[in-house]
């Protein structure tokens, strides 16, 4: 790929200051004689590891060194895939059901659990026991995005400006205030 702005790729402590970060592409220098100096080289080796049965993957988070996806409306956890016979496969286990919509979820976790919202509704993953349920908290209003800040959830509530956050390392418990 031609460019004319070759140069380094670096990230500044302010991205104010600069913001030149390289994503599956890497420059290389081309023989004397060439038309350019360098050029930009596509990454190669991308290939499937799995193949959803059906639906839509709606959204991917890593966790604990394993991949957790939405398909549909079902929360899979995909093992580390193996090569055999040349073919990438991964072992795809179901861990939850019944995620709401059918757009695109945010996902995040805090090392216990993973919070999943599908505006308007919201799931919770816990990682250590296994148990997937839809977050039923009365003062939950629903989450459109989540992201996580030193231990609490924080998600914003669908058609408004409001933010809220959930009780310390408990997804499944909103603080009303």
């Amino acid at each position: 790929m031609k460019s004319p702005i070759l140069g380094a790729a670096y990230v500044a402590r302010s991205i104010n200051a600069a913001d030149n970060r390289l994503l599956n592409l890497y420059p290389e220098s081309t023989p004397d004689g060439g038309k350019t100096a360098a050029y930009f080289q596509r990454v190669p080796g991308i290939r499937p590891v799995f193949q959803a049965a059906s639906g839509v993957v709606r959204g991917m988070w890593t966790a604990r060194n394993k991949l957790y996806v939405v398909i549909g409306s079902t929360l899979v956890q995909a093992e580390p895939y193996t090569l055999s016979s040349g073919t990438p496969t991964a072992t795809l286990t179901t861990v939850g059901t019944g995620i709401a919509g059918t757009g695109p979820v945010s996902m995040v976790d805090n090392g216990q659990q993973i919070f999943i919202a599908t505006n308007p509704k919201g799931y919770i993953y816990n990682l250590d026991s296994g148990v997937f349920a839809q977050i039923g908290d009365p003062d939950f209003p629903g989450a459109v995005t989540v992201g996580y800040v030193n231990g609490y959830f924080v998600f914003n509530e669908p058609n408004s400006a409001r933010v809220w956050v959930t009780a310390l390392y408990d997804g499944a418990n909103i603080d009303a205030l």
